[in-house]
């Protein structure tokens, strides 16, 4: 008997705490459900109700309000200009203790409400107004500033063309000097491909490249915008031809700024005169069509595609415009034993035992003559 007595009173407190939490959940649940309730019935109450909407609006504008003010005196503190110029950094934070804790104090006084509407209008109102428009203009000269100082570091950066050329140097090319590739037009074509195909991707942070080709193709990758060859021809025929093509026609398809310019074929981007050489029109299109590319910030691949594979003679008198301002690179490309292409670029790059295909898939019936 003894033991079941110690056995029931062993369960009492046990029973009676498990009691206590239940009836503290089923008032929370209760709290809980009345809380939603309310929830629902404020939101009811905004929605129908013009007052509590309007005084509702006025608490969270006072809580903005009392936000912006304190980012206006942190502001102003901070600017170390006018009358703030001689307050030195440890006494910044004391002083806006002491206009908070002055704001506060004044707040807690009684007033009336003529009063408190009077100065919202003549106080209020045209401080924010000014610090607004203030906060906008530095907001946006920062953002120019940003934008500067990015733009600054992306023209600084060389263009890696990816075709493993020796030297290095040779395999990237600055933003202010062209380069231009002379040989026969399959090879070109591509090397070309090699170029833009790297750029898209294995270069960090690259933009947007556009490509005038002979047969554009349309990219799933919306970095590159090729555009067709009787779109482009003679673009180049004067200063400002080129550009107001690309204004008006291509210059809202870019979704960035441009880092490469590649052209199929240079002399066809200014036609010219019939008597004139291939040379000496790629020459002038070059001049022109660099000067824009200063502009963008863009670095620029022109090509001169010949019919022949043999390596080209550009030391004779008709190249000397583009040997005194451009990175002029005569392009070979000899046979392999096993048919395959070993292709010269200049006279130290090479790219070894590319694919015949490869090549060949690019050879096409329209390439100029020398």
């Amino acid at each position: 008997m003894a033991d079941d007595d110690k056995h029931v009173s062993g369960d009492d407190p046990v029973d009676e705490v498990k009691e206590k939490i239940s009836s503290a959940s089923d008032e929370m649940a209760k709290q809980n459900n009345k809380w939603a309730d309310l929830s629902d019935t404020a939101q009811e109450l905004v929605v129908s109700d013009k007052g509590i909407r309007q005084l509702v609006g006025a608490m969270v504008a006072s809580r903005q309000l009392y936000a912006m003010a304190l980012h206006d005196l942190d502001y102003r503190l901070d600017s170390s200009i006018g009358n703030y110029k001689d307050i030195v950094e440890e006494d910044k934070s004391p002083l806006k203790e002491i206009f908070v804790s002055s704001a506060a104090s004044q707040a807690a006084n009684p007033f009336e409400e003529s009063d408190l509407l009077s100065g919202v209008k003549n106080t209020v109102i045209p401080w924010m107004e000014e610090v607004s428009a203030a906060h906008t203009a530095a907001e946006d000269r920062l953002l120019v500033q940003e934008h500067e100082a990015s733009e600054k570091e992306r023209r600084s950066k060389k263009v890696s063309l990816g075709l493993g050329l020796e030297p290095e140097e040779e395999d990237s090319l600055d933003r202010e000097r062209s380069l231009v590739l002379v040989g026969w037009g399959p090879a070109l074509d591509y090397l070309s491909s090699r170029i833009i195909g790297h750029s898209l991707s294995a270069v960090m942070d690259f933009n947007q490249v556009i490509h005038l080709t002979m047969s554009a193709t349309k990219s799933p990758d919306h970095r590159l915008l090729e555009i067709g060859g009787k779109a482009w021809e003679n673009c180049a025929r004067s200063n400002a031809s080129w550009n107001k093509l690309f204004v008006s026609e291509y210059l809202d398809k870019l979704s960035a700024p441009l880092d490469l310019f590649v052209i199929s074929d240079l002399s066809l981007t200014n036609k010219g005169h019939s008597f004139q050489s291939a040379a000496s029109l790629s020459a002038e299109a070059q001049k022109r069509l660099r000067k824009w590319s200063n502009s963008m910030g863009c670095a620029m691949v022109g090509c001169i595609p010949l019919l022949s594979q043999e390596t080209p003679d550009l030391n004779t008198p008709d190249w000397e415009k583009l040997r005194m301002f451009t990175r002029l690179r005569a392009v070979t490309v000899n046979t392999r034993d096993d048919g395959n292409y070993d292709i010269l670029v200049g006279r130290t790059g090479k790219l070894e035992n590319i694919p015949k295909e490869d090549v060949d898939s690019f050879e096409k019936s329209d390439i100029i003559k020398p």
